[in-house]
């Protein structure tokens, strides 16, 4: 074997090495009864890409490299937390066993004393980027926080209490950010009932929406006339964006600024008076459904339509779109999704009618 062949080996041996911090679940969240929390790499990997916006003088590229290693060692160690009451230099050798190691598989490459470096200097404190990532480093708690506070998981106050800590003005900014962003967030909104109608290409959502708007005095939302009406506005600092994603399709933007869209609309609805929202075209995955419950609300109504496969082929609709679409009928509650094949059906809208119909009586209760 060569020797380039052997070091190749040892890349691998130390990659597989790395999954584990893909398995190893963040102790905080876990002691927190959080299911299914953030992974250390889950967090590792955000903070990477926070350290891409520190502020000069600092060395952004050196930040990223401390953060990407900073908590390599807990794939010996573990995931420690102030509760476990590990001395500091029990909690250091054992990290510390991971960068030796991985000196040993690979005594000649400039990567591993480049990590053992960059750990290091995390470890001391010293320098400006490593006080400026042990800031992040909690910061980044502080944002998982918010997501799962809002989310509806209770007694996370303790992760909230560090903002007032951060010595990094950057930091401390957007600490105070994301404490107004909890603060908003938990205002009581009022509830609407909202009925998303989505599925395949030619099967009338549109005109069908229309009908159950008009019928039922709801407010129509389309995200792609929302788009055209922001591309269009000169004013608008997203107009480029906008016109960028009804190019690129509606299955590719950033969920979080879609559902902002929906969200400001249907509050604009609420104040108007309206009954309910039916919402065209939305929402194409699970990930869109869970990003709208999370910012929006719960206990939706999706009318699922559907046709055959031939029709489906004919409709341009893609084997992506159709997947992502039968992950969202296994996902949803039944009582929450009425299902009809366009196809097959004689009265599609009269199907249509009274689901809402009786969606509704139940909202009303």
């Amino acid at each position: 074997m060569s020797s380039n062949d052997s070091e190749i080996r040892a890349i691998i041996k130390f990659l597989h090495e790395v999954e584990g911090l893909k398995r190893l679940a963040r102790s905080g969240w876990q002691l927190k009864k959080i299911p299914e929390p953030e992974s250390v790499a889950d967090h590792s990997h955000r903070l990477t890409i926070m350290a891409f916006f520190a502020e000069k003088p600092l060395d952004a590229r050196r930040i990223m490299e401390m953060a990407a290693a900073h908590d390599l060692g807990e794939i010996i160690a573990g995931d420690y937390t102030p509760h476990d009451k590990i001395p500091k230099d029990e909690k250091h050798g054992k990290e510390k066993l991971l960068f030796q190691w991985l000196q040993s598989v690979l005594p000649n490459h400039p990567v591993s004393k480049m990590m053992m470096d960059r750990w290091q200097e995390y470890e001391d404190r010293k320098t400006p980027e490593a006080l400026w990532l042990y800031d992040a480093d909690k910061l980044e708690s502080v944002i998982q926080s918010v997501e799962y506070t809002l989310r509806g998981y209770p007694n996370l106050e303790e992760f909230l209490g560090l903002v007032p800590k951060f010595k990094s003005p950057q930091m401390a900014a957007w600490g105070k950010v994301l404490l107004e962003e909890l603060q908003q967030g938990q205002i009581h909104r009022q509830q609407i009932p909202i009925i998303f109608v989505t599925g395949l290409p030619n099967t009338g959502k549109t005109t069908l929406c229309k009908r159950l708007s008009k019928e039922f005095g709801a407010l129509y939302l389309s995200l792609q006339d929302i788009l055209l009406q922001k591309s269009a506005d000169p004013e608008d600092p997203h107009a480029d964006f906008a016109a960028l994603y009804l190019q690129k399709g509606l299955d590719t933007s950033p969920i979080g600024f879609m559902t902002d869209l929906l969200k400001d609309n249907i509050d604009e609805g609420i104040k108007q008076g309206k009954r309910c929202v039916v919402l065209d075209g939305f929402p194409r995955s699970v990930q869109q459904l869970r990003a709208f419950e999370e910012k929006v609300q719960k206990g939706n109504l999706t009318l699922l339509l559907t046709r055959s496969a031939e029709a489906s082929q004919q409709g341009k609709a893609s084997d992506y779109a159709i997947r992502m679409l039968r992950n969202l009928e296994e996902q949803q509650p039944e009582e929450l999704l009425k299902k009809i094949d366009c196809d097959s059906s004689e009265d599609v809208y009269g199907f249509l009618k009274d689901a809402v119909q009786g969606f509704m009586e139940q909202a009303g209760k």
